[in-house]
Parts: structure tokens; sequence; C-alpha cells
């Protein structure tokens, strides 16, 4: 990947971010190239802070086509190789074993990332109003690393809900060889809105704290 940036565009685990921010340049060209404004952008990914910096990286992105339609072909081919859409459990070795007889069933909790389109997350708010899905952007600093993210959801018993098809997947991989882990869950910034809260509802549904 050539090392391209500029004030409002930064490159770093092998992907591009808006600067200051763990909202991807995936996600913002997404939305962009299906006919968003930067203002309807930014009310989507509040984390990106002001407007100037959706502006930035439109114009980061208009000014580098080449190489910013490879960098979105290589996203779409990690995400057909296999990149996990649904959550990917695991409790760690030795952990107890438990029966759901005479117990009342909990729906798992979810943590949108800080990249998650907050559309998808008023939208399923709305749709099911007993879920608990609590925002990351609002607990943990700006820029804060994959592992820290992941971390922090383990805490809290929370599956992560991210667009970071990008970096997260080997994260997660790396954290559950040590750490227990609620679940991932991987949405492809192409999935429209409204398919991805159907898919997120079907998720959850299938899924509960029991077996996250």
């Amino acid at each position: 990947m050539p090392q391209i940036t500029n004030e409002y565009v930064e490159q770093r685990n092998g992907g591009y971010y808006v600067a200051d921010t763990r909202v991807s340049l995936d996600s913002v060209l997404h939305a962009f190239r299906h006919g968003e404004s930067p203002e309807k952008i930014l009310e989507h990914f509040p984390a990106i802070g002001v407007l100037a910096k959706v502006y930035g990286a439109i114009a980061f992105a208009l000014d580098h086509p080449r190489e910013m339609d490879a960098y979105l072909t290589a996203q779409r081919t990690t995400v057909g190789r296999g990149a996990p859409v649904k959550p990917a459990r695991h409790r760690g070795e030795g952990a107890p074993s438990s029966t759901r007889k005479d117990r009342p069933v909990l729906k798992a909790r979810l943590l949108a990332d800080a990249d998650l389109n907050a559309g998808i997350v008023d939208g399923i708010r709305a749709r099911i109003s007993e879920i608990d899905f609590q925002i990351a952007q609002a607990l943990l600093p700006d820029r804060s690393p994959d592992p820290k993210v992941l971390a922090f959801a383990a805490d809290q018993r929370r599956v992560l809900v991210s667009h970071d098809v990008n970096t997260m997947p080997q994260h997660f991989r790396e954290f559950i060889r040590e750490q227990q882990s609620p679940g991932l869950i991987l949405i492809p910034q192409r999935l429209s809105i409204g398919a991805a809260i159907d898919e997120l509802q079907l998720v959850w549904e299938c899924n509960d704290e029991e077996n996250s």
C-alpha cells in the first residue's frame, strides 16, 4: 500500500482512517459513492467530529482515484475470503459449562465500534426496544487500537459490532487465543443500512448471552 496521507487521512494497521479517529476511509467512501452528502456522512459517523474532516477525506480520495479503487477492491476481497459477518465466539480454555434449565434467557448485549454507521444503531434500537446496544465512541478514547476495543467489549461482556473488516479479524483471532470474548460481528460497508439492521436483528434474536 503506497504511503499517501494528508492532514485529514492517516495510515495505520494496514488501512486508511480519518485522522485521529477509528472511522475507516472505506466507510466514508462507501457512503459518498452511494450518494450521501458530507453532512449525512458526519451524522452517520459522529466520531469523525467535524465536517471539515469529511470534506478532507473525500478530497483525499478524489485526488488519488487509482489508489482508492485498488484499496476498496482489496477490502471487498478481504470480506469475500471469509471475514466473519456473524458472531465468532470463544470462551477460552477451561471455561465452566452451564445449563439453561430454570434460567431466564438473557439476550446478548452489543457494543458499536466507533466506525459503525450510527444509522444501524439507531435503526435497530427503534425496531427492538429491549436491545442493549452501547456506542464505544462515548466510552473509549479516539484512535483506540483494536485490541483495546476488544478488551473493553470483553470486560463489558458485549459482542462488538464493527465495519472494520481490514484489521479487526486478525486482532480478534489473536485476542481469543489468550482471553475470552463474547464475540464479534463484522458488517461490510457495502451492505445497506436496512439490510444491516435485518441481519443484525436475525443474529441478535438467535444468540443470547449464555451462548455469546
